[in-house]
């Protein structure tokens, strides 16, 4: 199979190391025609992209040195390369000239301090966490889960976009919504058996790397959009009305206003359907379902003292 490749093509090489290239490089050449050994990977085009401004291969424990020397561009392949440069800026808008020149020189190394540190333009900043959110989420957005699905704010630590998450949530409205991650292991009758924990609570406070929290939590937003996929009884003529006004909803610019407006002139409607009785039993599960988590946390809080 790797001998029909013509063409790879490998972003972000800036993050890998030579020695990831090199493997490449080795592995395309064995399994290369006896006639392509000779070449760089075999013979194989190779389109590597990346910013060594941006990003460089990430070495635990590694000087400044010991990173420079991992990049590719102290390859012994380096050479056989044909280096083409960006210089046009595609996302630059007009006005923003010495907001990305003042990127550059970041990415450079040109504006920094000398412990390390770099001076943000006032206009970049603002006082608090709380109006960069304020900011960012604004009412508007609020109301609107399109808006909301097109924001995000950007952290370095997964920690803190964790407690982000948990202020925004905090701000919208709806039914809370949370869904427990699984900390029972399989028996042997599902297939696998699993490893025992003796502690499950010390299973809730991990958090590894790529995974989510064990409870994740999330507003409906506008719990009627999502009542009308939990109905098992037969449609009624209200039903249909409902699913109807729900499919026109989709291609509404704000669904939540729509249905709202909706709402509002076939109050009965609603209040005689099928879907909302659902609805009802379905928050009544979630509400029980709850109560009983919060039971079993204190018994074990019991038992544990």
């Amino acid at each position: 199979m790797l001998r029909d490749v013509d063409v790879i093509v490998w972003d972000e090489i800036s993050m890998q190391t030579r020695y990831a290239v090199e493997c490449v490089d080795r592995l395309l050449r064995d399994v290369a025609a006896p006639d392509n050994r000779s070449q760089p990977f075999g013979g194989v085009v190779m389109v590597f992209g990346g910013d060594w401004c941006q990003f460089l291969p990430v070495i635990p424990g590694a000087t400044k040195v010991d990173t420079i020397h991992a990049t590719l561009k102290l390859s012994a392949l380096w050479d056989s390369m044909q280096v083409l440069v960006l210089d046009e800026n595609m996302r630059l808008y007009p006005g923003e000239e010495d907001h990305a020149a003042w990127l550059r020189a970041v990415g450079e190394g040109r504006n920094l301090k000398g412990d390390g540190s770099i001076d943000i333009p006032t206009e970049m900043c603002m006082e608090s966490e709380e109006d960069v959110i304020k900011w960012m989420y604004s009412e508007e957005v609020l109301r609107s889960p399109q808006l909301m699905g097109k924001m995000a704010l950007l952290t370095v630590r997964n920690c803190d976009a964790l407690e982000l998450n948990e202020k925004v949530l905090n701000m919208t409205s709806g039914d809370l919504i949370e869904i427990y991650a699984i900390d029972t292991p399989l028996t042997e009758e599902e297939g696998t058996v699993g490893m025992p924990c003796e502690d499950e609570e010390f299973l809730h406070d991990l958090t590894p790397p790529g995974m989510p929290e064990s409870i994740i939590s999330y507003t409906s937003m506008d719990s009627f959009e999502f009542s009308v996929h939990y109905s098992d009884s037969p449609l009624t003529s209200e039903d249909k009305q409902v699913l109807k006004v729900a499919e026109e909803a989709k291609k509404s610019d704000d669904k939540r206003a729509f249905l709202l407006n909706w709402l509002k002139e076939n109050e009965k409607i609603w209040l005689n359907s099928n879907e909302r009785k659902a609805h009802i039993r379905r928050k009544e599960r979630i509400r029980k379902e709850r109560e009983e988590n919060e039971k079993q946390e204190k018994k074990k809080s019991g038992e544990a003292n």
